[in-house]
């Protein structure tokens, strides 16, 4: 490899000379930034680069355009780089007043940013290609393609009002045209030549090579060698002969004419491919096959990512340190696959084992239900299942105790609940735990809820004599509460964090962390002195923690294990449309209600047609006593404006067919369930 290497560094050069800059593409780009803190007062400051070399500025204070190069008015005559600022100028102007306009036409909220990327990219034979994006408070919304603008697909709707403007103005059209298509790579190329000494320093030298041998079928080895210079093709070695690559041009014909000179080197380059790589090659397997052939089971968990769309959630499904690469994963709804999956590409970690991560796009009504499946030759042929909403989401498994002492006597109330879902109850009285559910006890033994119904006695006859001896002169009054939440919070399928929190009178009071009772804020001396009377008794302590740590987390695995087809079951929501109170003369309250749903997650708009009617207002989503759902989602409209109008579904109980109510007809009688179809 150092003799490849000596040989290609030593000729290359030769006949490379200083690097040219003509002879790679180079990217010129303008970037705009605009606020606008409110209609009367505003700033737009500018920058401009070749590559990542900046060459000009333009601050908001300055009529001018500021060259930060001594080359950077390229090839331009005075005249015409004076009438390219004279455009801008204008240019500034207008968009400034066009800003203001829209803001007040559209009553878009202040403060504004506006931020604007546009340019062209040169490439050697005189091709160029150009762009023009604008993005509104960070986010992308506008182009200029061709010869219109065009609004980017996660738009706002009222983008649609000002694209239509914009596209009526023929001259500000032509304009932009004439820039990006011909001043934009004159401009390039001319600075390009005017600069060229300065950016030929600049320019590194980079030389790329490939060299080894590949084993086929077990047996026959094909050797190879490749070279680039600036990420282009250049030679390459096959049959004892350097040839030159057709994109590598003269100089590539010149490099391979003198190291075809060189018998001797030639020679040790063919038994350096075709003998020393094959050998080392059937060694290196053979002494790392151990390493080679070892089974390495992946790591999965489930989080969301960035969202695609309003509406929607993307699902995204890792799959890390994995060893060999082939690896299989789908997002499922039951047996069959989800089309809809995109795969990334499976990338190397540090460790030498493989990470691939698959997304989802789906309507956020619609995710539960949904697993993703891993098939690798490390499971033994047994799949790995992550279902969302299950492990997917953070679940939390929790106690909340609430201590009453009033009139020199006690009461107690505690309650364990599954995220939102109850699932039991303590009676004081009887010192007995109530199951609510058939799968409550998880995958506890008999012996092991009878350990935690003592721990659980234990910790409320601690709490009242801890209160009664450190507590009580400090709180006078005649009645006393205290609430405490305790337990544990599974994140991505398999970190579990805990948490143990205590108030007095529903102040946050102290916490317990690391095996260490802390005291709040709000607490002041009283929780101070609290945690320090409580981290004094370490056996105490002690058991917290293994609590917190260990108990609860396998408690919450059991549960979510026998309780999964409750959990994970679909049920679909009933709808119906009423009419509200009246919003005001001459208005409507169109109400949707939606109930009965399982598991939790659903979407209901107000439609007309397509279009989502923005003034829906959804309200908080309710449990209903069977632990099912229920939402109700209002429209506030004119009265002549309600036919026309309907509600429209998603939840994952569906199908993916969405539910849709329409108002208004015939046989519409308030408060009745009409109009329903489904899509």
């Amino acid at each position: 490899m150092g003799l490849v290497l000596f040989l290609l560094s030593w000729v290359l050069p030769q006949v490379w000379g200083s690097s040219e800059v003509l002879g790679r593409s180079f990217l010129f780009r303008c970037l705009q930034i605009s606020s606008f803190t409110n209609s009367s007062w505003w700033r737009t400051d500018g920058l401009a680069w070749l590559g990542e070399l900046q060459t000009h500025r333009w601050s908001n204070a300055s009529d001018k355009i500021d060259s930060l190069k001594p080359w950077a008015q390229g090839t331009f005559s005075s005249q015409q780089y004076d009438q390219l600022q004279y455009i801008f100028r204008g240019y500034r102007s207008s968009f400034t007043r066009d800003v203001e306009e829209f803001a007040k036409i559209l009553s878009l909220e202040y403060p504004i940013e506006l931020q604007l990327s546009a340019g062209c990219e040169v490439y050697p034979g005189n091709v160029s290609e150009n762009f023009f994006h604008i993005g509104y408070q960070g986010e992308y919304i506008l182009s200029f393609h061709g010869t219109a603008w065009e609004s980017a697909p996660q738009a706002p709707p009222w983008l649609d009002s000002v694209i239509k403007v914009l596209n009526q103005d023929q001259g500000t059209r032509e304009t932009v045209q004439w820039l990006l298509n011909d001043i934009c790579p004159q401009f390039v190329n001319g600075i390009l030549e005017t600069g060229k000494s300065e950016l030929e320093k600049q320019d590194p030298f980079d030389l790329q090579i490939i060299i080894g041998c590949e084993l086929h079928s077990g047996k026959n080895f094909v050797s190879f060698l490749q070279g680039a210079i600036q990420g282009y093709d250049f030679m390459s070695f096959q049959k004892e002969t350097w040839l030159p690559s057709p994109k590598g041009g003269r100089k590539a014909q010149k490099a391979c004419k003198q190291l075809n000179l060189r018998k001797g080197n030639t020679q040790r380059v063919h038994r350096l491919l075709s003998d020393t790589c094959p050998r080392f090659t059937l060694g290196l397997l053979d002494a790392g096959k151990a390493h080679l052939q070892r089974q390495v089971k992946p790591e999965t968990w489930l989080s969301s990512g960035p969202s695609p769309e309003p509406g929607h959630l993307l699902l995204v499904c890792h799959v890390s340190g994995f060893y060999p690469k082939p690896v299989w994963v789908m997002w499922m709804r039951g047996e069959q696959e989800q089309l809809g999956t995109q795969r990334g590409d499976i990338l190397p970690n540090a460790d030498g084992t493989w990470y691939l991560r698959a997304t989802l796009d789906v309507a956020a009504g619609e995710p539960a239900g949904l697993a993703c499946r891993v098939k690798h030759s490390s499971l033994g042929g047994q799949d790995l299942v992550l279902y969302w909403g299950g492990f997917g989401e953070p679940v939390s498994y929790h106690l909340i105790r609430t201590s009453s002492f009033h009139n020199h006597s006690w009461v107690h109330l505690c309650s364990g609940w599954l995220g939102e879902l109850q699932t039991h109850s303590w009676n004081f009285s009887s010192d007995a735990i109530t199951f609510l559910y058939p799968w409550s006890r998880g995958n506890f033994s008999n012996k092991e809820w009878m350990d935690l119904e003592r721990i659980l006695q234990l910790h409320f006859i601690a709490t009242q004599e801890f209160y009664t001896h450190h507590l009580m002169s400090e709180y006078p009054e005649h009645s006393v509460d205290l609430q405490m939440e305790i337990g544990c919070e599974l994140h991505s399928g398999k970190n579990f964090v805990s948490f143990l929190q205590g108030a007095i009178q529903g102040y946050d009071f102290l916490s317990f962390q690391n095996e260490t009772w802390l005291p709040s804020p709000k607490g002041g001396r009283k929780a101070q002195k609290a945690c320090k009377q409580l981290n004094l008794r370490k056996g105490n302590t002690q058991r917290v923690h293994r609590l917190l740590s260990d108990t609860c987390p396998r408690f919450t695995l059991g549960l979510l294990d026998a309780g999964k087809a409750h959990l994970q079951r679909q049920v679909k929501p009933e709808a119906w449309l009423s009419r509200g109170p009246s919003p005001g003369l001459g208005h409507l309250l169109l109400v949707c209600h939606v109930s009965g749903f399982y598991p939790k997650p659903v979407w209901v708009m107000w439609m007309r047609g397509e279009q989502e009617q923005l003034g829906t207002q959804r309200g908080d989503i309710l449990p209903n006593a069977d632990g099912t759902w229920y939402l109700r989602a209002t429209l506030d409209v004119a009265a002549g404006e309600a036919a026309g109008l309907a509600c429209r579904v998603k939840h994952s109980s569906l199908g993916g067919q969405d539910l849709v109510l329409y108002w208004g007809g015939k046989s519409w009688d308030p408060g009745w369930r009409w109009g329903e179809v489904v899509l």
